[in-house]
């Protein structure tokens, strides 16, 4: 009695076997995950809870804030894939769909990377866009996302970074010293340029534009023999920056569009 029950779980398991092969065969679907999402960083208004593989396409199944037809999705190991979109499903159409384990997603002011798509449970990344500073810098599972060599890569541009950025200090404050004071042309236009607050900064009245406000200024070095450049942005908030380049040689004026301006008097505190 036992051997016959042993017997007929043992069919009952292949039917059950045998049955889902059949419908894996008729649907195309050649592997499938679920992620749990409590153990998987992700950005709070858009995530994967599950990919689907198939032989012509790669569904992954969206939870988002937003509807899927506002983003722009692609993907690095297919180029050439097409996307579809039914309701919150995402789905890539690829002729090798089995290679797609990578998702990049853009919206107007975000941006999502997703990697390793083809296991328990993958990797995501994001950043976000606000209107004073441009974009943030990219936060999520940064540790996992990136690859040894990918990290090593950012270190050393991180490295080199710090360099140039010292070295523009440097110049900074060499051509500061060179230009602080007020230099005044023919005509009453004038630039004045001075220390405040442990930063650089100019007021100015040139060509009908007048910035009598204290505005943040960088200077430096241009390739050019005796020539410099003022750099300035209205605000520490504010992405639009200006420019003023400048020949001096050193004496008490410069040129400006071949406009003289001459050293006026004493340097402003």
């Amino acid at each position: 009695m036992e051997k016959k029950q042993m017997i007929k779980s043992a069919i009952v398991k292949v039917t059950a076997l045998l049955m889902a092969l059949t419908v894996m065969g008729c649907t195309g679907r050649t592997e499938s995950y679920k992620y749990n999402v409590k153990n998987i960083e992700h950005c709070g208004f858009f995530y994967i809870s599950g990919t689907t593989y198939y032989k012509d396409r790669v569904e992954f199944k969206i939870h988002s804030r937003y509807e899927l037809k506002e983003m722009t999705f692609s993907t690095p190991d297919d180029p050439n894939a097409t996307v579809g979109i039914d309701d919150f499903t995402l789905i890539l159409y690829s002729s090798d769909p089995s290679k797609i384990t990578s998702l990049d997603v853009f919206g107007t002011w975000y941006e999502l990377s997703f990697r390793y798509l083809n296991s328990k449970e993958y990797a995501c990344i994001w950043r976000t866009a606000a209107t004073d500073i441009g974009w943030t810098k990219y936060e999520g599972n940064l540790e996992n996302y990136y690859t040894d060599a990918e990290k090593a890569q950012q270190e050393e541009a991180e490295k080199r970074a710090e360099e140039l950025w010292q070295q523009a200090l440097k110049e900074d404050e060499e051509v500061f010293a060179l230009l602080q004071g007020k230099w005044v042309s023919d005509d009453g236009d004038y630039f004045e340029i001075y220390d405040d607050a442990s930063r650089h900064s100019v007021r100015h009245y040139v060509n009908d534009t007048q910035y009598t406000e204290e505005i943040i200024c960088q200077f430096s070095k241009l390739d050019q023999e005796n020539k410099y450049r003022m750099s300035y942005t209205i605000s520490e908030w504010s992405s639009d920056v200006f420019a003023y380049d400048i020949e001096y040689d050193g004496g008490d004026s410069f040129l400006y569009q071949e406009k003289e301006f001459v050293r006026a008097g004493e340097e402003t505190e």
